[in-house]
């Protein structure tokens, strides 16, 4: 992963776990307070979903 990706990313922490078997979980933004979708996906690719 890129220096660049993990900076990013270093700003939501996991806060709940929607559907582990699919990798599915709650994240928030620790800045903006924002909660968002975040679905892990096997090749590195990051969607986030505003709620």
């Amino acid at each position: 992963m890129e220096l660049q990706t993990r900076l990013r990313l270093s700003f939501y922490k996991e806060i709940a776990e929607i559907d582990t078997a699919h990798n599915i979980r709650l994240v928030q933004h620790t800045v903006t307070g924002k909660i968002f979708v975040k679905k892990r996906c096997p090749y590195m690719i990051f969607r986030f979903f505003s709620i």
